[in-house]
Formats: C-alpha cells, structure tokens, sequence
C-alpha cells in the first residue's frame, strides 16, 4: 500500500511539473507571436511606403 501511495505521489508530482512547463510554453510563445505581429505591421508599413516611394517616382 505505501508502495502505491509512494508511486501515485510521485506520479503527481510530475504531472505538476509538466503542468507548469507548458504554462510557461505558453506564455513565452503569447509573447513570441505578440512580438511577430509587431514585426509584421512594421513590415505592411515599410512596404506601403516603398509602394508609394516607387509609384510616385518612376510612373508620375
């Protein structure tokens, strides 16, 4: 019996453990794509402007 509860604490245990490295997954990739999204409308900004940079230079 002692065995079992031995085995079932320690099979707890690492279900807390998992359980708290994939909340910290979490987060951490919440902040990654947060960051990529950023990224990304800087990007659609950079590229409107070169957009109208090449239109209003080379076809007016």
């Amino acid at each position: 019996m002692t065995e079992k509860i031995t085995r079932i604490n320690s099979s707890v245990g690492n279900i807390e453990k998992i359980t708290r490295q994939n909340s910290s997954d979490a987060e951490e990739f919440a902040s990654s794509s947060q960051e990529m999204n950023a990224q990304a409308e800087q990007m659609m900004a950079f590229i409107g402007e070169l957009a109208t940079l090449a239109g209003g230079n080379g076809r007016g």
